[in-house]
């Protein structure tokens, strides 16, 4: 974390609906750096409506196009090499946009609209027909979701009412309910609450996860939640208008989609040795 008290850009794209972290089983093929065709085994990192981040052992030039196979389903789909994240276990990691948007390749419903009541985007798949949506959720259902680690919808396959939970990594095959959304209790705040936000504030506790570039995930609870951010207790420094990627809810082993998000409010939380954070999601574009 900075401490030049320089504004960070965010780490992701400003879109409200976020990025996916899941591990979906691919096959890529195109040209290399060095114009040798090849066709590769590979996974995602992170998916998106519009694009990816994938994990690959070739080196890839920006700008280049190349084709990714989604392993399951057979889906195949033309892709724009952005340029290069990182490494992760020695395979280089790029992100790719998606040239023929109308082709769905992850397999997964991204909502077209959002009400202005959900709270929380979640990915969940239909335990009957293993369909995957990006499902949004308002207070109660949240709630539903937070008790009993899944919740049950009208899946538009199966014609009829189903149990949805959230998706595994490829990785993982349990399928079971979790077992709570929300672990660990967050030390008292005395009952303060401060309702500033142009969203209204629902007092809810869910476990969230922190990303911040340079320094490992923090994993807190929620004291209250909106659609518009978040407020939490944490003993990191976060500074005043640094950018942070947030997932809530969070859930271990799963499909967590995680959202850019500015730091607006600290304050120093007596007696407990917790500062008290409000962040703001980044708008929707």
């Amino acid at each position: 974390m900075s401490n030049t008290g320089v504004q960070e850009k965010p780490l992701i794209s400003t879109r409200r609906s976020g990025r996916i972290a899941i591990r979906i089983s691919i096959e890529v093929s195109g040209f290399d750096q060095h114009g040798t065709e090849f066709t590769q085994k590979a996974f995602t990192t992170t998916v998106s409506r519009h694009g990816a981040a994938i994990s690959i052992s070739h080196s890839l030039n920006p700008e280049q196009e190349i084709r990714i196979r989604r392993a399951k389903g057979n889906i195949e789909s033309v892709f724009r090499v952005v340029g290069q994240i990182g490494v992760e276990s020695f395979e280089n990691v790029y992100g790719v946009a998606r040239e023929n948007a109308g082709r769905d390749v992850w397999g997964i419903t991204f909502p077209q609209s959002e009400s202005s009541e959900m709270l929380a985007n979640i990915l969940l798949e239909c335990r009957r027909c293993n369909s995957r949506e990006v499902v949004g959720m308002i207070d109660i259902e949240l709630e539903v979701f937070k008790t009993n680690g899944y919740i049950v919808r009208n899946c538009t396959t199966c014609f009829e009412q189903t149990d949805w939970f959230m998706v595994p990594d490829d990785l993982t095959t349990d399928r079971s309910p979790q077992s709570s959304v929300a672990r660990r209790k967050l030390p008292s705040n005395n009952g303060r609450a401060v309702n500033r936000r142009k969203h209204k504030r629902v007092e809810m506790e869910l476990s969230a996860c922190i990303r911040q570039a340079g320094h490992s995930e923090e994993f807190v609870n929620t004291a209250d939640i909106s659609k518009g951010g978040m407020r939490f207790l944490s003993k990191t420094d976060y500074l005043i208008s640094s950018w942070v990627e947030v997932a809530v809810p969070y859930v271990a082993g799963s499909a967590n989609i995680y959202m850019a998000a500015r730091v607006v409010r600290v304050q120093e939380s007596k007696n407990t040795g917790f500062r008290e954070y409000g962040i703001e999601y980044a708008p929707q574009r």
